[in-house]
């Protein structure tokens, strides 16, 4: 069986638990298999990244495509994905397959790896393998190997076209150790000497972006995988005005979340700098910077 800390990330919660489409989810499992390697291999055959979407032929307007990768919960998704299916078995077409970010495929292969009876949970941080000497704002999937007592860390993303594009030469279902690092690991080697600027997505890099992903693997952890353009609390507070007090708290704070952390506490997210209030700042699908209501996300 697994450890007992283990088990609390085998229970479905209000961001995986599937709801009324529990039949359509479990259908899933039933055609691909029970195991980790089968269900990453499921969701890529439903999802398409947003950002590689014209590399698979889709020519979807940027707000409709940011729409279908707002969508926060696996009940979303499932009530988006439904209607494709039964129109089309799966593996859906390019054109049929919801379009999402990496914490979307993350998300999803979560929710099926603990319906299937397997501890899962989502980690936020960088990844190296996306750009030469750069750290990729990226999100992955921790689930846990009972037979080899850890946690295994898995790239649910990856698929042939993307592995063949960026000469991916390992297994996106086992992850070497260091390709990549939760956002605790990544701003400690940056308070180590790493250059920050190393660590983002675009134009978005540097000290601010490392603090937003230590804060949403955090809250990931804890049970609220957020999404990557929400901000709440000290990730609001720019990096030059926080103060001695905050950046001990941080780092304290990253020292608690390395990869395949087997002693975490949710008490964590009781702080006012890192708690989740009932109302958010967050992008919408037009790129506009709003608040947005969380509260029915929080129980």
């Amino acid at each position: 069986m697994p450890e007992t800390r283990a088990l609390s990330h085998l229970r479905l919660d209000r961001f995986t638990e599937p709801g009324e489409f529990e039949p359509t989810s479990s259908a899933v499992i039933a055609t691909y298999g029970r195991d980790p390697l089968s269900l990453a291999r499921a969701t890529r055959d439903h999802m398409v990244h947003i950002h590689w979407r014209q590399r698979y032929g889709l020519e979807i307007p940027q707000p409709a495509a940011m729409e279908e990768a707002s969508l926060r919960t696996v009940r979303e998704k499932w009530a988006r994905l439904l209607p494709r299916l039964q129109s089309q078995p799966s593996p859906l077409s390019y054109q049929r397959r919801l379009l999402g970010t990496c914490r979307d495929f993350t998300l999803m292969h979560c929710s099926l790896l603990r319906q299937a009876g397997i501890p899962a949970r989502a980690r936020c941080g960088f990844a190296d393998y996306f750009l030469p000497g750069h750290r990729e704002d990226h999100w992955i999937t921790e689930w846990f190997d009972a037979a080899q007592d850890r946690w295994v860390q898995a790239d649910a993303q990856l698929d042939a076209l993307m592995i063949g594009t960026l000469k991916i030469a390992f297994s996106p279902d086992d992850l070497p150790g260091g390709v990549f690092t939760t956002g605790g690991e990544a701003w400690l080697r940056c308070r180590a000497g790493d250059d920050p600027e190393r660590y983002g997505i675009f134009d978005m890099k540097g000290w601010d972006f490392l603090k937003g992903n230590l804060v949403r693997d955090l809250a990931s952890l804890a049970g609220f995988p957020m999404c990557p353009w929400d901000f709440w609390g000290i990730m609001l507070q720019p990096f030059a005005s926080l103060s001695s007090s905050d950046l001990d708290f941080l780092d304290e704070l990253a020292r608690a979340l390395p990869a395949g952390v087997r002693t975490f506490s949710a008490e964590r997210m009781r702080d006012a700098r890192v708690a989740l209030p009932p109302v958010i700042k967050t992008l919408s699908p037009q790129g506009a910077f709003i608040d947005l209501d969380i509260s029915a996300l929080l129980g």
